[in-house]
């Protein structure tokens, strides 16, 4: 009897002291400091054409490296120039860290603008932040138009095409070698000469652009207020592909013809009855021209 009584008492001490100790052993695994490496994406340069991008890949880290779960992530891209837009159409999205640590941005989809592309990394985890940046490049692919000038020849321009581009791009001035095919039979441009380059980019599909003023901003997203042929308001979801500040272009969302209301009142509703009076008082969504980019 004794000797059953001893260890059933030895069996509850260990196992007490098991219990003790484990909030204990789970306390040391709590992190101190968040890092951010990144794992794939930097560096990466992206045919415009293509209008797609290598995905960014991050690893959360404590600071004996160990790899921290559910920490979210924040990728942000610029909101013009050259840029693109994540799966969600937006220019940000949040993702939570997996069993190993890390965070991809997937489907990233650059917009047809060539240069740099500074993407901003943000993490967060039970009160400790960290941040860094994934530089990528957007670049000109061969047959791409061209048109210089040079200080020498006011008033005139030369045509040109792209022959070759190095697909890579200085880090430290964001700037690319490119070979243009130019007509110089006339010997008008000399070796040594400052020139002027404005690079043509297609658009890929139809681009269409509204005032900035007509873009609504709710807790559902980004909306324009549209005008259908029975005079009623018709609120449709859009994705921006650029901001050029009181203009924007519209990646997804509109059709040509739409008829846009320039500046929605608030609280504006699908159905409700417009009156035109005089002037229209919509604008009418447009194909955008062909970009050019300025070299």
């Amino acid at each position: 009897m004794t000797t059953y009584l001893e260890y059933w008492t030895k069996s509850l001490a260990l196992g007490l002291s098991f219990l003790i100790t484990l909030p204990h052993a789970h306390a040391q695994t709590m992190p101190t400091e968040l890092n951010i490496v990144v794992l794939e994406g930097e560096g990466a340069t992206n045919n415009v054409r293509q209008r797609v991008a290598r995905d960014p890949v991050v690893r959360v880290e404590d600071e004996n490296h160990k790899p921290i779960v559910g920490a979210a992530v924040v990728f942000t891209l610029p909101t013009e120039g050259a840029t693109g837009e994540f799966a969600n159409g937006a220019k940000s999205l949040t993702i939570m860290t997996d069993s190993q640590g890390q965070a991809t941005a997937q489907s990233l989809k650059m917009n047809p603008v060539a240069g740099k592309v500074p993407i901003h990394v943000n993490a967060s985890y039970r009160g400790l932040t960290a941040r860094t940046s994934i530089t990528q490049f957007s670049v000109l692919p061969p047959g791409a138009k061209a048109t210089i000038s040079v200080p020498e020849h006011p008033g005139k321009t030369y045509s040109g095409t792209v022959e070759a581009s190095a697909q890579s791009v200085t880090p430290s001035s964001g700037t690319t070698l490119m070979q243009i095919i130019v007509d110089n039979t006339a010997a008008e441009m000399m070796p040594g000469d400052y020139a002027s380059i404005h690079l043509d980019v297609n658009p890929v599909g139809s681009v269409l652009s509204v005032p900035s003023s007509a873009l609504i901003f709710d807790a559902k997203g980004l909306s324009i207020a549209t005008v259908d042929g029975s005079q009623h308001v018709r609120l449709k979801s859009v994705s921006i592909a650029r901001d050029l500040g009181t203009v924007v272009e519209i990646a997804s969302g509109l059709v040509p013809g739409d008829r846009v209301i320039e500046n929605p009142p608030d609280g504006v509703e699908n159905g409700t009855a417009v009156r035109l009076i005089g002037a229209p008082s919509v604008e009418v969504a447009g194909s955008a021209k062909p970009r050019s980019n300025r070299g």
